[in-house]
């Protein structure tokens, strides 16, 4: 088993308060008496296997009392004697040795429930516990998925222990071997990971480099991901991560992601984003009847209708895009923008779409400064319309950039 040179215990260990009060949460309908009121079963049948291991439960879960802890290893040790396959009976014994700080025997009786079942959750907590204790990383991520293949429910306590342990840098490549298997709760981790407080940026690394499994995640996963690193401001990962979902015949690997605006966006703010309101507004057109980005405002109203986070490097870049009047329709102004999206949040540059109607042409270059103060880049089209018009249309076939600085 893999082992570290930190102690990891912080970010993986399963408080053994939470394995103890595990054992009292949920019993279900089938034996409920057995199983929710096991003094009035013993009461019954005194010598009920089921009901002596969950009074031992019950007992044990209230470990600050010593002479509960004592009378909980009583029942479970009369649960094995009536049944020798009582995982609740073999469990509860090796709570009871592990809070003695009998650990060598506790481990042999949480190995025998092991043995009898791979579904008991507490068993399971416990083996994490002790791999942890260990520093065996391997072992406490085989008992991880365990757990969240064999009980669901245990997700609310191990995702985000789970969370914090792959935000550790020394923790990201064991995790990794686990998620190459793809186990059947890897998605619903990655789509929950962005809601708590670790750092997302190994999950997308680990995730860009299985691209097979990542690929086949929903759209609200791969978008929560995203949006995660952008608002920390992780805006290499995210495009990173963009990259290793996205097919390059769609253009994932261009300065200017979906630059002909032939499929509707997925990825927000890494692909476009379109406002449409009453007055002014953009959407795109389908590649069957013409594609390019169809946009419009009424009388004189103006604003910003579609926008793109760029990642761009420290550079000097080239804008040109191609547009043309729709119809008869004159007196749009098209105008786009570039404006750093940290830092000092400057504009810089401002292209006009200028020319004939039918062929009107926005180009120009920028810089965009190095020393970090520009990590990301918000490329956005304003329109404005005229005065009295009524309905004025455009359609923008392109928007491109490219490096003219012999930068990559």
């Amino acid at each position: 088993m893999s082992k570290l040179t930190v102690p990891w215990q912080r970010l993986v260990l399963v408080p053994l308060a939470i394995v103890l009060a595990y054992f009292v949460g949920v019993y279900s309908l089938a034996g409920a008496v057995r199983n929710g009121n096991p003094d009035l079963a013993l009461q019954l049948v005194p010598n009920d296997a089921i009901a002596l291991g969950n009074k031992a439960d019950r007992l044990i879960a209230e470990n600050g009392d010593v002479e509960k802890v004592g009378a909980a290893r009583v029942f479970a040790r009369a649960a094995l004697q009536r049944d020798a396959t009582s995982v609740a009976g073999a469990r509860t014994l090796g709570l009871g040795a592990a809070l003695a700080g009998e650990t060598a025997r506790a481990d042999r009786l949480m190995a025998y429930s092991r043995m009898l079942t791979r579904r008991d959750l507490g068993t399971t907590f416990y083996l994490v516990n002790r791999a942890v204790a260990d520093n065996r990383v391997g072992g406490a991520l085989e008992n991880f998925d365990i757990a969240l293949r064999t009980s669901p429910a245990s997700a609310d306590t191990l995702f985000p222990i789970l969370a914090g342990a792959l935000a550790d840098d020394q923790l990201a490549a064991p995790i990794m071997r686990l998620f190459a298997h793809n186990p059947p709760w890897l998605e619903a981790f990655a789509g929950n990971a962005p809601g708590y407080p670790p750092s997302v940026v190994n999950l997308s690394r680990v995730l860009g480099r299985l691209p097979a499994i990542a690929t086949q995640h929903g759209l609200g996963v791969q978008s929560g991901i995203v949006l995660r690193l952008v608002k920390d401001g992780q805006y290499r990962d995210a495009l990173a991560y963009y990259r290793a979902i996205s097919a390059k015949a769609d253009g994932a690997d261009t300065f200017v992601r979906n630059g002909l605006f032939a499929r509707q966006p997925r990825l927000q703010p890494l692909e476009w984003n379109y406002s449409v309101d009453s007055t002014l507004g953009a959407e795109a057109v389908d590649p069957r009847t013409g594609g390019g980005l169809k946009v419009f405002a009424s009388d004189s109203a103006r604003g910003t209708v579609a926008t793109e986070l760029l990642v761009l490097a420290a550079g000097r870049y080239r804008l040109l895009s191609h547009a043309a009047n729709a119809g008869s329709s004159t007196g749009l102004s098209l105008t786009w923008t570039v404006t750093c999206a940290d830092g000092t949040k400057a504009k810089l540059g401002s292209f006009a779409s200028v020319g004939s109607p039918d062929s009107r042409i926005a180009t120009g270059v920028f810089d965009v400064p190095a020393g970090g103060t520009c990590n990301a880049q918000w490329l956005a089209l304003e329109v404005a319309g005229s005065a009295g018009a009524q309905d004025i249309e455009a359609m923008v076939h392109d928007v491109a950039l490219a490096r003219v600085d012999g930068g990559p």
